[in-house]
C-alpha cells in the first residue's frame, strides 16, 4: 500500500488530480481500513453513499445536523458497518482516508482546525480530501496545516453543474 508523506504541489495547481489520487488510494487500500466522510448535506449525502456502496468498507460519518445523519443511515441499511462519530476528530482517529464536503470556508476551517477538528486526531499518512467549493486561498492554508501533521491534503472541489 502506498504511504503519503507530503502534499504534492500538483494538487494545488490541478485539483482534478486529487480525484485520481482518491481513486488510486481506494483501490490500493487494505481491506481492514475504514473510510470517513464529513458533511452529509445535499452534495455530501450522495458522495458518501457512493463511497460507502462502491468501497464495501466500514464508513465513519459526521455531520452537525442529526437529520442529515438520520437520512444517511436510513438510506444504507445493509452492507458494511457505518459508525456515527461525535466529532471530526473521531472520524480522523478511525480512518486512513477521509473526505469533507462542507458549504463554506468557515465550516472547512472549523472541521479541520477546530478544537475537536480533524487535525487534532489525524494519523500520519492519512489522506484528507476536501471537496468543498471554497476560496482557493483558504483551501491552500488548510492543506498546509494538514501537511504539518504528516498527513496528505488534497483539494478536490466539485460544482453542482
Amino acid at each position: 500500500m502506498r504511504r503519503w508523506h507530503q502534499v504534492p504541489e500538483v494538487f494545488l495547481a490541478y485539483p482534478l488530480a486529487a480525484v485520481d489520487l482518491c481513486s488510486d488510494a481506494i483501490q490500493c487500500g487494505r481491506h481492514d481500513e475504514k473510510y470517513g466522510f464529513i458533511g452529509l448535506g445535499q452534495m455530501g449525502f450522495h458522495m458518501a453513499n457512493n463511497l460507502y456502496r462502491r468501497s464495501g468498507r466500514p464508513l465513519v460519518v459526521y455531520d452537525v445536523s442529526p437529520a442529515a445523519i438520520k437520512r444517511f443511515l436510513g438510506s444504507n441499511q445493509s452492507g458494511a458497518e457505518i459508525h456515527v462519530a461525535s466529532s471530526p476528530r473521531e472520524v480522523a482517529e478511525h480512518c486512513t482516508f477521509l473526505a469533507t464536503m462542507l458549504p463554506e470556508s468557515e465550516h472547512v476551517k472549523e472541521a479541520y482546525l477546530g478544537k475537536n477538528g480533524i487535525l487534532s486526531g489525524v494519523k500520519p499518512g492519512t489522506l484528507c480530501v476536501d471537496s468543498s467549493t471554497i476560496d482557493p486561498v483558504e483551501s491552500v492554508q488548510v492543506i498546509k496545516e494538514i501537511a504539518k501533521c504528516k498527513a496528505i491534503g488534497a483539494d478536490g472541489p466539485v460544482s453542482g453543474g
